[in-house]
């Protein structure tokens, strides 16, 4: 879980054509960008490497400690086995920081990636979230991101410099355009 962030992003090229060739020789006339937010890109497309190994998806080798300082608390494995998306992890900028860099006050380069678990366990001490959140659907499950994957581009490596509230995130993609 490298290198992704708590939106996916879809850029859907309208061409003339389905070829690339073509497309430039046509000129693209249309780009839509879809930006939804909530989940992150391997909670809801990770298992698409499966269909596309170019997708920078997940294997299954992945995992989160439960404490990121500890390492003999309990492994969680990166699963095919997300049935709903609530409840969600935290979106203030600690709980970001805390998912991304394993720490409210973290920071590396490049971001683990492991605090997820950790983050979601101090919401919800059962561990039904940490559970949640490092579960991806199979593209059988998202049938129609299923489509929209095998059909349009799909942006899997962009990264923010700036992670913090939905809102500000938005507006700040939206500038970055």
């Amino acid at each position: 879980m490298n290198y992704r962030f708590c939106f996916i992003f879809f850029t859907f090229l309208l061409l003339d054509s389905s070829t690339i060739s073509n497309a430039i020789q046509n000129h693209i006339k249309t780009v839509v960008v879809l930006v939804m937010e909530n989940r992150s890109f391997d909670h809801m497309l990770g298992w698409m490497k499966k269909l596309n190994p170019n997708i920078n998806g997940v294997t299954g080798s992945e995992f989160n400690m439960l404490f990121v300082n500890d390492s003999k608390s309990t492994r969680f494995m990166f699963k095919d086995k997300a049935k709903h998306v609530n409840p969600n992890p935290g979106h203030t900028f600690d709980a970001i920081s805390e998912q991304i860099f394993g720490s409210k006050n973290g920071f590396a380069d490049p971001a683990p990636m492991n605090g997820f678990v950790q983050q979601a366990h101090s919401i919800d001490k059962s561990n039904k979230m940490a559970e949640n959140v490092m579960n991806g659907f199979t593209p059988n499950k998202v049938a129609v991101y299923k489509t929209l994957v095998s059909q349009f581009a799909v942006f899997d490596r962009l990264v923010y410099t700036f992670y913090t509230f939905t809102t500000i995130s938005f507006f700040f993609f939206h500038y970055d355009l």
